[in-house]
């Protein structure tokens, strides 16, 4: 193991918090490296999706955040809908089905969002693009396609 002179910033791994070292046996410094890679010692990744300047946030934050996003929900509602059904149950719906968030009922079986409300809803999911991997599909273009595929099959 080398010796270190003066205070360095170390790259450590956030599981182990084992100290990382490249190929030369140097220890890797945090701030030196922007490519990808994962600890020599438990294989976790030491890399974040996050900017490095930016607060991390709270999954509440997070949901809420997504929710504000839909058409007619605004940040009181999607606190509402948060304390209400829960995260779990939220982050469920919106990473499975939205279509399901959209029906969402509550505990009386009566439907959370008005028929207005859903159909506005509806009408802005069915524009909105899903990206899958590096290619961005719209849900139209999908159906389009489909329906073109169908009928040249027939």
């Amino acid at each position: 193991m080398p010796k270190l002179k003066g205070f360095v910033r170390a790259a450590t791994c956030p599981v182990c918090n084992k100290p990382q070292y490249d190929k030369e046996g140097e220890i890797i410094i945090a701030t030196s490296n922007d490519r990808r890679a994962d600890c020599k010692h438990c294989g976790s990744p030491l890399w974040t999706l996050q900017r490095a300047n930016k607060k991390s946030m709270s999954q509440k934050e997070v949901l809420n955040k997504a929710l504000c996003q839909i058409p007619t929900i605004g940040k009181k509602t999607a606190d509402k809908l948060l304390d209400q059904f829960g995260e779990k149950l939220i982050k469920g719906m919106l990473a499975d089905n939205i279509y399901q968030f959209v029906n969402l009922m509550d505990e009386n079986g009566d439907l959370v969002f008005s028929d207005r409300q859903s159909i506005r809803m509806e009408r802005a999911l069915a524009k909105t693009e899903f990206g899958f991997g590096r290619a961005v599909i719209s849900l139209q273009n999908l159906l389009s396609d489909i329906c073109l595929i169908i009928s040249l099959i027939c």
